[in-house]
């Protein structure tokens, strides 16, 4: 969703995220590997007002209320995160809003589509896998991806990769999930 978040806002976001400091996550994530700063944001964001807007704006559906919220910095180059599914505990939405630089965002070609196998048999990131299509995420813009429980599926994951930062620069992004329920 282009322009999700209004220009105007989004300097006053990324002031907001940067009260924190990042961690370096490893680069073997799985069978993926990635170039990833984070860190965790947990409701109900007394310090993060824009956060906590953005999160309730995002509760179109009915029973998605994203309670898990994480910023993410990619930093320059090729490599973001090669193609992976994000974890099954997460339900319904995967809700990714680029706030600062951009990245190609890549929906690879799934071997598995009925995910038969484990998804550690699936992805390789040491192998290419044949991209069906790919955009510039930009600041603003609001990717969705589907989780298991969305629109009754059982899966639904798509496999995706992320490039790191394009044009010389890093990526920040705020990503918010919902976990099922314990």
């Amino acid at each position: 969703m282009p322009g999700y978040v209004p220009e105007e806002l989004l300097h006053p976001l990324l002031v907001e995220l940067a009260a924190a400091e990042f961690e370096p996550q490893e680069r073997d994530y799985g069978r993926s590997i990635q170039n990833i700063e984070s860190y965790e944001l947990h409701p109900p964001f007394p310090r993060h007002p824009i956060v906590r807007a953005i999160a309730e704006s995002l509760q179109w559906f009915e029973d998605y209320d994203p309670e898990h919220v994480s910023v993410h910095r990619y930093a320059a180059g090729e490599v973001g995160i090669t193609p992976h599914y994000d974890l099954k505990k997460y339900r319904v939405l995967i809700a990714a809003l680029t706030v600062h630089g951009s990245a190609e965002f890549s929906l690879v070609e799934d071997p598995d589509p009925k995910r038969k196998l484990p998804s550690h048999k699936v992805v390789n990131a040491r192998r290419a896998a044949p991209i069906i299509r790919s955009w510039e995420t930009t600041p603003g813009d609001l990717m969705l991806m589907r989780a298991p429980g969305f629109a009754g599926m059982e899966d639904g994951r798509p496999l995706h990769q992320v490039s790191g930062g394009n044009a010389g620069g890093s990526r920040t992004a705020l990503v918010f999930r919902m976990e099922a329920p314990a």
